[in-house]
């Protein structure tokens, strides 16, 4: 078992007393029953004798710091060629303008060819109105009638209707009489 400074109260059995203040705290804690090696143990005057040095060793770290400050060196020139980075930003610039005049170029071709197409349709469209009045006219009662005159028809006295699937007639057909 360990040898414990005098004046100091042994721990309740199955507690472990910690350091709380010099270097004792700072000290790793090991438990007897987790080594078999003794904990080293310094007396109270060898913890106040190591605090001391401790502090006088940060007081001359300190001090040294003091005497040797730091200071912020200004950053080194950087000696980059400018003309090389001038003429990447002009020919950038040179190939952005170019690409907007064809693209806009490209664009009013596209319109103008819209425009030719749409007056097309119109035009189309004005045609395909024209030909139906034609044909609604050509299709009307009147026309039919005057067609068939020149033709030589006449209209019939009776109306004779024929039944498709059997083949049976309704009504006698007879010959119309020429006016």
């Amino acid at each position: 078992m360990t040898s414990r400074p005098k004046g100091k109260s042994a721990p309740a059995k199955g507690r472990v007393a910690y350091p709380t203040s010099g270097s004792g705290a700072l000290a790793p804690i090991f438990r007897d029953d987790e080594f078999d090696e003794p904990v080293r143990t310094r007396t109270a005057a060898e913890r106040a004798e190591a605090d001391e040095r401790a502090a006088r060793r940060a007081a001359d770290r300190a001090g040294v710091k003091d005497r040797r400050r730091l200071r912020v060196a200004p950053p080194l020139p950087v000696n980059v060629a400018r003309a090389p980075f001038v003429a990447l930003l002009i020919g950038l610039v040179v190939v952005g303008v170019v690409g907007i005049l064809v693209l806009n170029t490209a664009i009013n071709a596209n319109q103008f060819r819209l425009n030719h197409l749409q007056s097309q349709q119109a035009n189309l469209d004005q045609q395909e109105d024209q030909l139906k009045q034609n044909l609604d006219q050509l299709e009307s009662p009147g026309s039919l009638l005057a067609a068939a005159r020149s033709l030589g028809l006449v209209p019939a006295q009776s109306v004779t209707f024929l039944t498709l699937p059997n083949g049976q007639t309704v009504g006698a057909p007879q010959p119309g009489a020429g006016h």
